[in-house]
């Protein structure tokens, strides 16, 4: 079995959020500042990272998790627990 790195890191949401009508919202994520709505995928990994602190089972070794953690992380939305 391969363990993803990215499974074992554990990450803090920064900004409020609004999970509601079967997607999340994030407020400032869009490119002029406005509120983004993630897409069904987008939103089961963040919903499993505001639970869980981190991603496991068929997250754990996505690809496309690891570029929504990389934008999210980059765009001060969430960050590793260690750079708090």
């Amino acid at each position: 079995m391969v363990v993803s790195e990215q499974s074992s890191r554990s990450y803090r949401i920064l900004l409020p959020f609004l999970d509601e009508c079967g997607a999340v919202y994030i407020p400032a994520l869009g490119s002029d500042g406005s509120v983004v709505r993630l897409n069904r995928r987008a939103t089961g990994i963040f919903r499993q990272l505001a639970t869980d602190g981190r991603l496991s089972g068929r997250y754990a070794s996505d690809e496309d998790a690891e570029s929504l953690l990389q934008l999210l992380e980059d765009n001060g939305v969430i960050c590793e627990e260690h750079d708090i």
